[in-house]
């Protein structure tokens, strides 16, 4: 047995490990960043202890069984509470040049944000992103774009939304057979030009979004830095019971806005072989 699948493990947490020369029998270079991640958890999907792993340099990946068990309880979720979450009343589509600037750094070109209803709010001097769940409208996200002295004060992000998890999506329905997974809108709109997309804008993979994706593929496409790898992995543990199977994107060293989509489209399509 491979010396990272270690039946003494604790459940639920996180190992990291150089996949060392592993990674060159898959056609990579050697890994010695530690980018083999190793979870021994309890599966719902096998019914069993076991550990699940991915390594983000060559894209090795799985589940293996430990032994039987008894299946774990199934998700549950509270009643929300009501909010305002309308619009600002200023928002609007005539994007300042410096706006347009930002955006494209981002490439989000002024025809991309109309699709999407990307605004600008004078008011608030942030770009409003309107977040869209089963094709309503739930709630915003207003993005900061100038430098702020004060970050916990003047945050990247304000969220306003109506009450309960929310995410946003584009292209999602019942005829899909596969769905990318993203963290944030920006990166969800530009992979949405290729393929289905869900920006889960948290922490956590709510559970209605899992009944929502229960009948297709999953492929998860999370930004590169520590956190991102981190939360990729975590969710990769959550959904591992789907049946239709979940994948990671790996080998990127960028977010997955920055990249162009025929880029796009040869990372997705790697992930899902």
């Amino acid at each position: 047995m491979e010396r990272w699948f270690d039946p003494s493990a604790p459940l639920n947490q996180d190992l990291r490990y150089d996949h060392g020369e592993g990674c060159c029998l898959r056609g990579e270079t050697p890994d010695r960043r530690g980018r083999l991640y190793v979870r021994r958890i309890f599966s719902r999907r096998h019914g069993c202890y076991g550990w699940l792993y991915h390594c983000f340099n060559c894209g090795w990946s799985g589940f293996k069984l430990q032994d039987k068990s008894i299946l774990s309880p199934p998700f549950s979720s509270a009643a929300p509470e009501e909010r305002n979450y309308d619009l600002p009343d200023d928002c609007t589509f005539n994007f300042p040049a410096e706006v347009s600037t930002f955006l494209r750094a981002y490439n989000i070109t002024d025809d991309l944000a109309h699709i999407h209803h990307v605004q600008w709010s004078p008011s608030m001097a942030r770009v409003i992103l309107p977040i869209y769940m089963y094709g309503e409208y739930v709630g915003y996200q207003a993005r900061r774009i100038y430098p702020t002295t004060d970050p916990k004060k003047d945050p990247k992000y304000i969220t306003v939304k109506k009450p309960g998890q929310v995410w946003w999506e584009s292209g999602v329905d019942e005829s899909i057979f596969y769905v990318v997974v993203v963290e944030d809108i920006f990166s969800g709109i530009v992979v949405s030009q290729r393929y289905p997309t869900v920006a889960v804008l948290g922490t956590k993979f709510p559970p209605e979004l899992v009944n929502r994706l229960w009948h297709t593929q999953v492929i998860i496409w999370f930004d590169p830095d520590e956190t991102g790898l981190m939360k990729a992995f975590q969710f990769l543990n959550e959904l591992y019971y789907m049946p239709h199977g979940v994948r990671l994107v790996s080998g990127h060293d960028k977010d997955p806005k920055f990249y162009s989509v025929d880029e796009i489209k040869q990372y997705v399509e790697a992930a899902r072989r």
